[in-house]
C-alpha cells in the first residue's frame, strides 16, 4: 500500500509523544535496545537497534483507543544503512511485542511494503551521516490503530546491516494530500495524484514511460513489476506494475529526508488484473500467558531483610553475591544471555512473605523456592515488566531455604541491583489504607527449568605469600 508524499510533518502533532506512548520491541532471537524511541531527543545512548537479526522490530503503542494516523517519521542515525526487506504494520488488538511472523503476523495489518526501498538501487533510505540530517518520513493512506510497528522479518539465505533508529514519529497530516514534487503527465499518460494511479493507453517499456513523465529535479523514479521485481529499461510496464518517486531534498540548514510517492501502473487497453484470492483466515492465537503481575507497595522501612548474611550464588559472575551477602544490594551484571538466574541460600527452612526486586531490567522473570535446591515450585511468573523494572511481591506465607530468581527475558544487559526477602508481621496494606491482596502461585508455567545452566563456579582466589 503507497502514499503520497507531503514537506514535512513539523506542524502536526507527533502522536507518538502526545498520547505518551511508550517505546516497545524485542525478538525472538535475541534483545534490542528499545528506549528513549520516543523522547524526542536523538542521542546514541538507548536508541533501538537491529542489531542486524532477522525478526527485529521497534514500534510505538499508541494509546488503548485507535487512534488515526498517515505518517510515520524515523531518523536513522546510522547514514548509509542497508534498511530493506522491512514492512510496517499496525494493530488494535494484538500486543505490539508479539514475535512477528516472516510474512504478515496474525492480528496485524501492512500498510506500507517493502518495494519502496526494494526499488533504491542503493538500498538505501538517506544518504547523510550525521544523526540529525538522516531522515525518512513513510506516507500511506490513513489508518486507525492503536500501535505501529516496523519490522525486519526473516530472510531466506539474507544478511543485512544494523539498523540504529534514535527515535520514531507518528503524525496525522492533513497536508498528506500534496507531494513534495509531482510526477506531471505528457501525452499519452494520465495521472491520477489523488488515487496514487498511472493509466496507459496500452502496455509501454519503462523507458518510454519515463518519457511521457515530467520528472523534477531531485527526484528519481523507479519501476518494477507487481511481484516487486525492480524492472529496467526495455521491460515493459503493465497493469499492475508500479513507478516509485523518490524525493531526497537537503542543504545547509534543512535536513537531509528522503520521500517516497508509489504510483500504481492501470493499463486502459488490457482487462483488469484477477483479484488476488484472499487467504484463509488465521487460526486466532491463544492468549499469551502470563500476565504482569501487579506489583505491591514496599515493605516497611523497619523490616529485615532475610538474605542479608545469607550465601549467593548464580549461572554467572557468582562474586557478585558477596555484596548481596552483605547488604541485599550490589550489581549482579547477568550479560543478554538469556536465561540466567541467581539464588540465596537461606542457611534453614524460613518463612516469608515478601520479595522486593529492584532495577532488574529484565522483562520476564519468575521466582522459584525449594526446600532441597533441586526440586523448585515457582512463586511467581512476571512478564512484560517495563521502566524502571523495579517489583514488589507479598505471597501468602511461605517456608523454603532455597530462593532463585530467573530471567527469561531481558529489556537489555541485565543488573540486579538489589534483592529484599522479609516476613512480614502486619498485614501489606496500600497508600489508602486498604489491604494489599496477596499473590497466589501461577496454575502453571511457560518455561522448562530443567534447561537452566548450573551455577557458575565461584571466582578463584590468590593467596598472598
Amino acid at each position: 500500500m503507497c502514499g503520497p508524499s507531503a514537506i514535512s510533518a513539523d506542524a502536526a502533532e507527533n502522536l507518538a509523544r502526545a498520547k505518551g506512548a511508550i517505546a516497545i520491541g524485542s525478538g525472538s532471537n535475541g534483545p534490542f535496545v528499545i528506549s528513549k524511541l520516543n523522547d524526542g531527543r536523538m542521542e546514541t545512548l538507548g536508541m533501538w537497534s537491529s542489531d542486524a537479526k532477522d525478526g527485529a522490530f521497534c514500534g510505538i503503542k499508541l494509546g488503548d483507543a485507535p487512534v488515526a494516523f498517515n505518517t510515520v517519521r524515523l531518523y536513522l542515525f546510522n547514514g548509509r544503512a542497508a534498511f530493506t526487506g522491512w514492512r510496517l504494520e499496525t494493530s488494535d488488538d494484538v500486543e505490539i511485542d508479539d514475535d512477528p511472523d516472516p510474512g504478515v503476523s496474525p492480528g496485524f495489518a501492512i500498510v506500507h511494503d517493502p518495494e519502496l526501498v526494494a526499488s533504491d538501487p542503493d538500498g538505501q533510505f538517506a544518504n547523510s551521516t550525521a544523526k540529525e540530517h538522516n531522515v525518512v518520513t513513510i506516507t500511506f493512506p490513513a489508518v486507525k490503530a492503536r500501535s505501529v510497528r516496523i519490522v525486519f522479518p526473516k530472510l531466506p539465505g539474507g544478511s543485512r546491516a544494523t539498523v540504529a533508529v534514535p527515535e520514531m514519529e507518528v503524525f496525522h497530516r492533513t497536508d498528506n494530500a500534496t507531494p513534495r514534487a509531482t510526477l506531471t503527465a505528457k501525452a499519452g499518460v494520465v495521472l491520477d495524484a489523488g488515487s496514487r494511479s498511472i493509466t496507459v493507453q496500452k502496455a509501454v517499456t519503462v523507458a518510454e514511460l519515463t518519457a511521457k513523465l515530467t520528472v523534477p529535479a531531485g527526484v528519481t523514479v523507479f519501476a518494477h513489476d507487481a511481484a516487486g521485481r525492480s524492472l529496467k529499461a526495455g521491460d515493459p510496464v503493465t497493469n499492475g506494475s508500479r513507478v516509485v518517486a523518490k524525493f531526497q531534498t537537503g542543504g545547509k540548514d534543512v535536513p537531509f529526508a528522503t520521500e517516497y510517492a508509489c504510483y500504481t501502473i492501470v493499463d486502459s487497453s488490457a482487462p483488469p488484473p484477477a483479484p488476488k484470492p484472499q487467504k484463509a483466515p488465521r487460526a486466532p492465537r491463544p492468549p499469551k500467558p502470563p500476565v504482569t503481575v501487579a506489583s505491591a507497595p514496599a515493605a516497611p522501612k523497619d523490616t529485615t531483610n532475610l538474605v542479608i548474611g545469607k550465601k549467593f550464588t548464580g549461572s554467572i559472575r557468582p562474586e557478585a553475591g558477596e555484596k548481596f551477602t552483605a547488604t541485599g544490594a550490589g550489581d549482579w551484571f547477568l550479560t543478554q544471555q538469556i536465561p540466567q538466574w541467581i539464588g540465596v541460600d537461606l542457611g534453614a527452612e524460613t518463612e516469608f512473605n515478601f520479595f522486593g526486586l529492584a532495577s532488574a531490567q529484565a522483562v520476564h522473570f519468575a521466582l522459584q523456592s525449594s526446600g532441597d535446591a533441586v526440586n523448585w515450585r515457582t512463586l511467581v511468573e512476571v512478564d512484560r515488566l517495563r521502566p524502571p523494572y523495579a517489583w514488589n511481591g507479598y505471597f501468602e506465607k511461605t517456608r523454603a531455604r532455597h530462593l532463585r530468581l530467573v530471567i527469561l527475558k531481558p529489556s537489555w544487559d541485565v543488573h540486579i541491583r538489589g534483592i529484599t526477602v522479609a516476613n512480614l508481621t502486619a498485614p501489606l496494606r496500600d497508600a489508602d489504607g486498604k489491604p494489599v491482596p496477596t499473590i497466589a502461585p501461577p496454575s502453571g508455567v511457560t518455561f522448562d527449568f530443567s534447561t537452566l545452566p548450573g551455577a557458575a563456579p565461584a571466582a578463584a582466589k590468590s593467596n598472598p605469600k
